[in-house]
C-alpha cells in the first residue's frame, strides 16, 4: 500500500438479505507498530475514506438445541429443549405447530420463549458481560499510590 502499511487481504461486505456488495471493505494488515496511523488516512488512490476499527458485537451467544447461553448447537453435549414448551424434544419436533400463549421459558421457567431477550437469565448475563460504564468505573481497582 502506497502508506506503508502492507494488506495481507481484502474483502468487499455484502448485504445479508440479496448478497449484494455494500460500499464497506474489511481488511487485514500485517503487525506493525506504526498500524494506528492508518486511522488518519483519509484519502486513498483519489477516493475519500474513513477507516475504523471493527464493531464488536455484543451478542450473547444461545444454543439452539438446549436453550443454554454461552455456547451453539455445534458445541452442544446436553440434552435438546424446546424453546416454546421447554420439554426435552428438539423445537421442530415440538407437537404445538401453531403460536400459543401457554409458553415457557427453558432457562427461567417463565411464561415467554427462551429466545425472548427480556427473559432475567439474558439480563444478567449481558449486564454481567457488559456492565454500564458507570459500573465498570466504580468496580475497578483504585489505583494505589
Amino acid at each position: 500500500m502506497e502508506k506503508g502499511h502492507e494488506v495481507t487481504n481484502i474483502w468487499n461486505a455484502k448485504r445479508r438479505s440479496t448478497n449484494r456488495p455494500l460500499p464497506l471493505h474489511f481488511l487485514h494488515i500485517k503487525p506493525h507498530p506504526t498500524n494506528k496511523e492508518i486511522y488518519h488516512i483519509t484519502t486513498l488512490l483519489h477516493t475519500m475514506v474513513t477507516v475504523e476499527a471493527p464493531h464488536v458485537k455484543r451478542a450473547i451467544p444461545q444454543c439452539m438445541c438446549c436453550q443454554k447461553y454461552g455456547h451453539t448447537n455445534n458445541y452442544c453435549r446436553n440434552s435438546p429443549k424446546c424453546v416454546k414448551c421447554a420439554e426435552q424434544h428438539l423445537t421442530s419436533e415440538c407437537p404445538r405447530k401453531f403460536q400459543d400463549t401457554a409458553v415457557k421459558c427453558a432457562n427461567c421457567r417463565d411464561q415467554h420463549p427462551a429466545n425472548y431477550r427480556g427473559c432475567m437469565i439474558h439480563k444478567k448475563l449481558k449486564q454481567q458481560l457488559y456492565p454500564k460504564l458507570r459500573d465498570r468505573y466504580l468496580t475497578q481497582k483504585p489505583i494505589p499510590t
